[in-house]
């Protein structure tokens, strides 16, 4: 009996040693390519769009070559700090590849306590000047969460709360990003200037089954950019988020990028009543949430999805 729980043990250990292995395997192969493509990179001294620079390591949809191209462009002087918000475990995030091949100082901020305890778990913690706070970011405690790691500019902010993300860059007005990357919602089009309304803890499964009503539109962010002094400077290819840059260094790209386009997103991530996915499209999701409400910065009121359509 005795042998068989030491056996069972062992077998445990060395399965789970195994997979570390392999995972750190993994991560050191990935990190050695994005060196390789980084480099790659650096040649491109005029680009099309940021589409042309986009290669993906640890980020989502190739965040990670826009943001390491951008930072080559800009002075050495940059600083060297960034923030992120909604990272999960970290494991897909748009600063990890930041953090590790260039060595910034970071602070990361997630509400789930099963994603924090995994990351604070793991060796880059330790490796890097990484600060994790484990809680939920509203209007009110925005500005204090942030101050308990850096007191001055930063080089770079992501936001992806998938809800509030336009509120709580708004709230941001103690310390000013040289450059911000923001997630918006495609489903609400390129035209109109909307947002889901305010609410703390908002939680897009919750204000509908779908998941579709979330977040702000491209426009809305736009708006609030050149509101806080940023411009806008494009998308990557599959649409998610937006880039913008701080007004007193654009000097130093705005001859480098030939156009500041953008593209929306196809992806098809709508769930039914069960929580399964379901592939809506964006006119099906016209009728799927149509009845909803989104607030519209321009006319500072209340409206409903479906008159999206109606203006598009």
């Amino acid at each position: 009996m005795f042998k068989k729980i030491i056996n069972k043990f062992f077998s445990r250990f060395f399965y789970h040693l195994n997979s570390k292995i392999k995972t750190d395997y993994l991560i050191q192969n990935l990190f050695n390519s994005g060196h390789i493509l980084a480099e790659g990179m650096r040649s491109k001294t005029i680009i099309e769009n940021l589409t042309e620079v986009e290669f993906k390591v640890f980020s989502q949809f190739g965040e990670d070559g826009i943001i390491d191209w951008l930072i080559n462009c800009l002075p050495d002087t940059l600083p060297k700090k960034f923030i992120e918000f909604g990272v999960a475990d970290y494991e897909e995030s748009n600063t990890k590849f930041l953090l590790m091949k260039r060595n910034w100082s970071g602070l990361i901020i997630e509400g789930n306590k099963e994603y924090a305890d995994k990351i604070m778990d793991s060796d880059y913690f330790w490796k890097y000047d990484l600060d994790l706070i484990n809680t939920f970011i509203d209007s009110d405690n925005i500005e204090n969460l942030i101050q308990r790691k850096f007191s001055s500019d930063i080089g770079l902010l992501s936001i992806d709360i998938d809800g509030n993300d336009l509120w709580i860059w708004r709230n941001i007005k103690k310390i000013s990003p040289v450059i911000v990357v923001i997630e918006f919602n495609s489903i609400f089009g390129d035209k109109i200037e909307v947002t889901t309304p305010y609410r703390d803890n908002f939680n897009r499964f919750k204000y509908h089954y779908s998941g579709l009503c979330f977040g702000a539109s491209l426009q809305a962010l736009i708006t609030t950019g050149k509101e806080k002094g940023y411009t806008f400077i494009g998308t990557g290819s599959y649409g998610v988020n937006g880039f913008f840059i701080k007004d007193e260094y654009l000097k130093y790209i705005d001859k480098r990028i030939k156009k500041f386009d953008y593209f929306l997103a196809k992806t098809r991530e709508s769930r039914d009543v069960n929580g399964n996915l379901n592939y809506l499209n964006r006119e099906q999701a016209l009728i799927e949430i149509g009845s909803l409400h989104l607030y519209n910065l321009k006319t500072n009121s209340m409206m409903e999805f479906k008159e999206i359509h109606n203006r598009d």
